[in-house]
């Protein structure tokens, strides 16, 4: 939101300079030099997260001969010490609903704004043009002022009035303090923002007269503009099925600020959950988000049973690249679309059957988990087949390469291995990972250095994600009976000797030329840039014995209980604490596997119209039980149970009225009458032709016998 002073740290500065920094290339605040010769700047108001260009000028914009970066963060992650606070938040979001009036009240940290008297304005948020065409644009805009040159005391209340239009037409927006002597809505100044909220308490007059009547209303016009906008929900991900899943697919879901289980379950939106996540990606056309949220028993919360439900949402709330235009600009375009429709059809009415409509609950039908590999201790590795073996090379290796389906980008992580020293700081013949750099698709790449300890690697690779990965985690198979396939083409089984694993270390290794890792000690220098990828001369333990008479038998039994990497890495390095260290990211590991178990889910069984069902889990073995209103009779199965093959038992369940049951019965006996008499009089008619025939016959015969007896005379 901007208004933030922040310091330019490691340099000094002129007390004649002036100070101008530039954000984007074209954005401008101005800054100054304090008394200890420190440069100051003041962030700007932004529609964007992330990483933002930075230029810095001592000769008032004349030259930028200073560069760097500044992180733009959502609002809400943004320190609430640097806020100021809306006491009792409720109350300002339902202000002019039934019982909900009187004072507000507005407190602030007094020495985060160095003045005497502070301007109290209302901004608000807005955006305008046609969904999704270059017309779309969202803005922050100055509305008012509550109050100009108020005491700079830490506290403000105010009786809020009915705002006048156009004003009232801004629904969404924050409060922001200023300094007595900064003009009404001056842009890129220092300040202090309330967090984002709906601005109920300075809706229009009809708000208060009838907050219910005027939501409603609201709330159609909400539902007939999403009739017409593209269905976003059809390029949206599944859910997972279980708490579990969702907590351990840490790369494609991360916990939902306002829904966390780590700090109580205050699930203000979603009663009756316990955690929800978001997706950490928008979709890829419409930028929007996917939510799921659990209950306390890990079972996923549909809308279609709960107003707990986990919702979707048409802007994703974190926005995504390349912001700045709707439905990307990171908090604000889903404020509008999801959140204030959220007031509309659910808070200030009772009308939640229009939000639901639009914005339903994934079940998990299509969820996959991802694979998990990890290598840990000596290093112990295992790959994402779930095979297991231990390789302590010495040098730089290929951990995973691997492209993302339909595209030309290229994940790759190396892994450099180190000499290890025992407690009593003696070189032992093993190495393990100290230094890891990871090379993501889009070109970015982070590197990671251990420091004086082991190093942990666990890599979740989704398996919608890579095509083929390959290096020391094995090569992604397609058929569960395959063996795991190494880069130079030998296939081992999961029983290999340590010592195969470590021949094929040559062919792990890295080269300089395709080398991720940085150089910048002499010691990195000799030991690696100069020096062989796969050191040669490095014999590593390849096995331990277990010596009960041994010094560490007795404790490292306690602490490794039979497990043998635990065991293996406490012997040869003679230190408990690496043993504990092995021990605890082998019992992660363990977790992490077991969490994200495939699930099969048979999707959600809605009930019948007319009736009701008993059940609300649709994962396999569960069963719904349905039943129908009094005056209706059940068509169907009453009892569907979710199948191993993902297909619900039986047949689909109606619910049908006993009139229409009795009409459709007698029109049946009526049609039954009529083929029944149908066929009688067809019979008769038959019979009467037939008896009508002999007759004919008869008396033809007779003509004849007459006709011979007069001859015969």
């Amino acid at each position: 939101m901007g208004g933030e002073d922040f310091v330019i740290v490691n340099a000094t500065f002129n007390a004649q300079d002036k100070i101008i920094c530039k954000f984007k290339s074209d954005i401008c605040t101005n800054g100054y030099v304090d008394a200890e010769h420190r440069a100051h700047c003041i962030s700007p108001l932004l529609y964007e997260n992330g990483r933002i260009q930075f230029e810095l000028s001592t000769d008032n914009g004349t030259t930028f001969n200073r560069r760097g970066t500044w992180v733009s963060v959502h609002h809400s992650k943004f320190s609430s010490l640097k806020k100021s606070t809306l006491v009792n938040a409720t109350k300002w979001q339902y202000y002019g609903t039934p019982n909900v009036s009187g004072d507000l009240t507005l407190v602030w940290n007094t020495s985060l704004i160095s003045a005497t008297s502070v301007n109290i304005e209302v901004w608000g948020y807005q955006e305008t043009g046609t969904p999704y065409s270059e017309s779309w644009e969202g803005n922050w805009t100055y509305l008012y002022s509550l109050e100009k040159a108020a005491p700079n005391s830490g506290i403000f209340k105010f009786t809020p009035q009915p705002a006048k239009k156009p004003y009232s037409e801004w629904e969404i927006g924050m409060l922001r303090l200023t300094t007595e002597n900064q003009s009404d809505g001056a842009v890129n100044v220092k300040a202090l923002w309330s967090p984002s909220h709906a601005l109920a308490w300075h809706l229009e007059e009809r708000f208060r007269e009838d907050s219910a009547a005027w939501a409603y209303q609201k709330c159609l016009a909400w539902h007939k503009t999403e009739e017409t906008l593209p269905n976003f929900l059809l390029e949206i991900a599944d859910c997972p099925c279980t708490l579990a899943q969702s907590r351990a697919d840490s790369g494609r879901f991360h916990t939902d600020y306002g829904c966390d289980i780590e700090k109580g379950s205050k699930c203000t939106y979603h009663p009756g959950a316990a955690h929800c996540v978001r997706a950490i990606q928008a979709s890829p056309k419409y930028g929007a988000g996917q939510q799921c949220c659990y209950d306390a028993q890990g079972r996923q919360i549909l809308t279609g049973d709960s107003i707990g439900g986990s919702t979707p949402d048409r802007g994703h709330d974190w926005g995504s690249p390349p912001y700045e235009k709707p439905p990307r600009v990171p908090g604000f375009s889903h404020g509008l679309y999801d959140v204030m429709s959220f007031y509309y059809c659910c808070l200030w009415s009772d009308n939640c059957q229009y939000y639901f409509l639009h914005r339903p609950s994934s079940d998990c039908t299509t969820y996959r988990p991802p694979k998990a590999g990890t290598t840990f201790g000596d290093p112990h590795f295992f790959t994402f087949d779930g095979a297991n073996f231990t390789f302590n090379g010495r040098g730089e290796y290929t951990l995973v390469t691997g492209e993302r389906n339909g595209t030309n980008g290229v994940l790759e992580i190396q892994g450099r291995t180190e000499q290890v020293k025992n407690i009593n700081g003696v070189f032992v013949y093993s190495a393990t990972p100290q230094n890891v750099t990871v090379m993501f698709p889009s070109g970015a790449g982070v590197e990671t250095r251990a420091r004086g300890a082991l190093l942990s690697i666990t890599v979740l690779l989704p398996d919608t994600f890579m095509n083929w990965t390959e290096g020391l985690f094995g090569v992604m198979s397609n058929s569960p009976d395959d063996d795991f396939t190494f880069r130079n083409g030998s296939v081992l089984a999961a029983d290999a000797s340590p010592e195969m694993f470590y021949e094929l270390g040559t062919s792990w290794a890295i080269e300089n030329k395709s080398s991720l890792f940085t150089y910048d000690s002499q010691f990195l220098l000799d030991n690696y840039l100069h020096a062989p990828k796969h050191h040669p001369d490095f014999t590593p333990v390849f096995s331990v014995t277990v010596d009960p008479a041994g010094p560490l038998y007795a404790e490292m039994s306690a602490l490794c209980q039979g497990n043998r990497f635990c065991q293996f890495d406490t012997l040869v390095t003679e230190d408990l604490q690496v043993g504990h260290a092995t021990m605890v990211s082998y019992e992660s590991y363990m977790k992490l596997v077991e969490s994200l178990e495939p699930v099969i889910s048979c999707g959600f069984l809605d009930e019948p119209k007319n009736g009701a069902k008993k059940g609300d889990l649709y994962l396999v073995g569960a069963s719904v039980n349905f039943t129908c209103s009094q005056g209706h009779v059940l068509s169907g199965s009453a009892r569907r149970t979710c199948l191993p093959s993902g297909q619900w038992s039986g047949q689909p369940t109606f619910c049908i009225s006993e009139n229409i049951l009795g009409i459709v019965l007698g029109t049946l006996l009526a049609v039954f009458s009529l083929v029944v008499i149908g066929v009688i009089l067809f019979v008769n008619e038959k019979r009467l032709k037939l008896r009508k025939a002999k007759m004919a016959a008869t008396s033809h015969e007779y003509q004849n016998t007459n006709t011979e007896k007069t001859e015969n005379m």
